[in-house]
């Protein structure tokens, strides 16, 4: 498989340095071109520092500066092809799809995998909340803000039932708790 991707590359040149840096990649030529137009307009400053008469040639998609002196600086986007083979690209989907999560859009909870090879091709996802095969439309994919969510709710609630069991536990030997006014407490033998 070929892929096509935009580069920016920026070479320069002073008495004491020489620098060569690709500055972005892109699959369009949109954000570049949109940085190399920036880097025109500051006159390559933060690259070379340009004194004199000063020698400029802008074009679509490069820009050069020149001073007198020698110090030059040269930014330019290009096409890259790229080559992939069909196995790399294999490995990279399926590293990508195992690090989402999908949740069920039904009931929001976690899905898995369907482990059975048979209902893997038309059934991809398992909800075992509701205990059912899903189709991929059937999944949503969680962000990082969702899932982060749904594990502030599930230790608050692990919280929550914690503080229940220890309420009953105290309540069964015959110990209360009591309140103190600074907020600490004290159990109490009733």
């Amino acid at each position: 498989m070929e892929l096509l991707i935009y580069v920016l590359h920026g070479a320069w040149h002073t008495e004491d340095t020489d620098g060569i840096e690709i500055l972005g990649v892109a699959e369009e030529t949109g954000p570049l071109l949109g940085k190399l137009h920036g880097i025109a307009d500051r006159k390559a400053e933060g690259y070379v520092e340009l004194c004199g008469h000063v020698w400029e040639e802008h074009g679509e998609r490069y820009y050069e500066a020149m001073d007198g002196d020698g110090r030059y600086a040269r930014f330019y986007v290009v096409e890259e092809h790229l080559h992939i083979s069909g196995r790399a690209l294999g490995r990279a989907i399926l590293k990508k799809a195992a690090g989402r999560r999908m949740a069920c859009r039904r009931c929001g909870s976690k899905v898995r995998r369907e482990r059975e090879a048979g209902l893997r091709e038309e059934y991809p996802y398992y909800c075992p909340r509701c205990d059912e095969n899903m189709y991929s439309f059937e999944c949503m994919e969680m962000s990082l803000r969702e899932r982060r969510r749904i594990q502030c709710r599930k230790r608050a609630a692990k919280i929550r039932e914690r503080g229940k069991r220890h309420e009953r536990r105290a309540d069964e030997s015959g110990w209360t708790w009591k309140r103190k006014a600074a907020g600490t407490g004290q159990m109490d033998r009733g």
